[in-house]
């Protein structure tokens, strides 16, 4: 993987972990998530701006919208019972293995041996640093991000991210409406509204920096499991702001998370 492909996914990461902070606060996370979206129809509509939408594009849009929504759903379900610290990595985490097996299955994506090892590495530091613990709705949100990563790589080859993004969170914003209540949105926007403004503005872009990677000819699973850097930063914001307990479980866990990373970026 060339070093600005590196560097734009490391830095998705960071902006990543931005939203699932802001998400993880609010009391009502399924209207936080609809304003979310509507907002972000709102600020980035100029994007469509940056050219035409080929129309083999369309089928790749409305699947990865769809499977997005699922995998909200299934995010705000973890986050509603489990710490911060567990489900975004537990969720991650098992991302990579459920991609690495989607894009070489699918995608025929040629895997280095030394790449298969870094992605097993990320994913078992991830899954330590969650100290094993399970959670049901987190894993199918993991399921559901290697889906998205795996159609959103196969559009990469069609279209300019932006508007791409741009598209795919409308769909999603779409299927959401429809079971917003008007009292719950008014009230998490009274509540929330700087938040929901963060969260909003940084979505898209961690999205669209990985779609550039690949875009350039990164691999779906090696973007996907680079990215889930995000936990070691996940981890150490569940001490600082939530206050949740950390352990040495999770130190040899960001250990392995770097040793992949970087068994990836100079070897896969």
């Amino acid at each position: 993987m060339d070093s600005l492909s590196l560097a734009l996914i490391l830095l998705a990461a960071f902006v990543h972990i931005i939203p699932h902070l802001v998400l993880k606060g609010a009391e009502e996370r399924g209207a936080f998530i609809w304003w979310m979206l509507f907002l972000n129809a709102i600020l980035y509509a100029p994007v469509l701006l940056l050219g035409p939408i080929p129309k083999g594009a369309w089928p790749f849009i409305l699947g990865s919208g769809a499977v997005e929504a699922i995998y909200i759903f299934t995010l705000s379900r973890a986050y509603a019972t489990s710490d911060i610290s567990v489900v975004y990595p537990l969720a991650r985490g098992s991302s990579p293995v459920f991609l690495l097996v989607f894009a070489t299955l699918v995608l025929h994506e040629p895997l280095t041996a030394a790449g298969i090892v870094g992605i097993a590495l990320i994913a078992a530091g991830i899954l330590l640093g969650a100290r094993m613990q399970w959670s049901g709705w987190a894993v199918l949100s993991g399921a559901a991000i290697a889906a998205y990563t795996m159609i959103d790589k196969a559009a990469s080859r069609l279209i300019h991210p932006l508007p791409y993004i741009y598209l795919v969170l409308f769909v999603n914003l779409v299927l959401y409406t429809p079971f917003m209540r008007v009292d719950t949105i008014r009230a998490t926007w009274k509540a929330a509204r700087w938040r929901i403004v963060i969260a909003a503005a940084t979505t898209p872009l961690a999205s669209a920096l990985v779609l550039t990677a690949m875009r350039r000819g990164a691999l779906a699973s090696y973007a996907g499991a680079i990215r889930e850097v995000s936990i070691v930063v996940a981890a150490i914001a569940g001490v600082v702001l939530f206050r949740e307990r950390a352990g040495i479980e999770r130190v040899i866990g960001a250990i392995m998370i770097v040793a992949g990373v970087l068994l990836i970026a100079l070897r896969g």
